[in-house]
């Protein structure tokens, strides 16, 4: 649902400085859009390319450049890219970190060594290639190996991950399956189960709900542990609804990069059935981050949460 792109800094540059260009890139990257731009390398370096770049542009220009410079750095999937070679120009450089961990796309103004991961953006709407052109939605089969695929772009991309499922329990298999594959696909090559924030958010405000003690002992260490990588802190937060307040129920997986709501659940359902996975615009991720997340949110926290650390190799 959500792609990295390692972004030339003087093709950025050159969108900002067309009008149509501009538009269209202006739409197409930033939070709430299914495209994210890599921070390679360091965001540092990465202006400093781009400063260089915009050496003899109008006012005009500036503007909207400053504007492109905004969307494309508001989120960023951060990587290592400690081993970036200043004396080889920046395409090279994304060609080689691109076959240490590949990134969806690289996007440049040109492709000489005819690399197949290089896709030649100007103009931008015209790229005809499946590694551009990705959705905003899916209907995955509701199984645990699906759901998680459907997702995987985002999840190996992120920093923090927050799953809500108001009726999440981890005595359920139907529950655990899909939770330890989403898990299993928040570790990646430049995201060590320790560096990760990962929550689970469920409601104690249902009918039939377990008790706080009943509840940590189904998210205990003999359940959850292998379910979760080894090493990766889950914490388990159950809310009550305020009087006049939201309600829980709907299902997200929210992340540091943008967010998605699944349809019918987290859960796994029987064979031959399928759920919508739709990105979430900016506002709806906004609004419910602040709900879930922020130090302001829109429940009351029903006990202390419960942090585990897994045990899966």
């Amino acid at each position: 649902m959500i792609y990295e792109y390692a972004i030339e800094p003087k093709l950025a540059v050159e969108w900002a400085k067309d009008r149509s260009e501009f538009r269209i890139a202006y739409k197409k990257f930033g939070l709430g859009k299914q495209r994210i731009m890599s921070e390679f390398p360091s965001l540092k370096n990465w202006r400093k390319h781009f400063g260089r770049a915009t050496t003899g542009a109008s006012d005009s220009e500036l503007e909207r450049i400053t504007a492109i410079f905004s969307i494309l750095t508001e989120k960023m999937v951060q990587r290592n890219s400690s081993g970036y070679d200043g004396t080889k120009i920046w395409l090279e450089n994304a060609e080689i970190e691109n076959d240490r961990h590949e990134f969806q796309a690289i996007l440049a103004l040109d492709n000489p060594r005819v690399h197949n991961n290089v896709l030649k953006s100007l103009p931008l709407d015209i790229i005809p290639n499946a590694k551009w052109d990705v959705g905003r939605t899916s209907t995955p089969e509701r199984n645990a190996t699906e759901m998680a695929k459907a997702v995987s772009a985002m999840l190996r991309n992120c920093k923090t991950a927050i799953f809500v499922d108001p009726y999440f329990r981890a005595n359920r298999f139907e529950c655990r399956e899909p939770i330890k594959a989403f898990l299993k696909e928040c570790v990646s090559s430049f995201n060590s189960p320790q560096q990760l924030r990962v929550e689970i958010h469920a409601s104690a405000n249902y009918d039939n709900a377990p008790s706080t003690q009943q509840y940590h002992q189904e998210c205990g260490h003999a359940i959850m542990t292998t379910c979760i990588p080894n090493g990766m802190r889950v914490t388990f937060k159950r809310w009550t609804k305020r009087i006049g307040g939201e309600k829980l129920h709907n299902r997200y997986i929210l992340t540091d990069l943008g967010g998605v709501e699944f349809g019918i659940g987290l859960d796994q359902g029987e064979s031959g059935e399928t759920d919508d996975v739709t990105l979430m615009e900016r506002a709806q991720y906004e609004l419910r981050w602040n709900q879930y997340v922020s130090e302001n949110p829109a429940f009351d926290l029903a006990e202390q949460p419960l942090t585990i650390i897994g045990s899966t190799s």
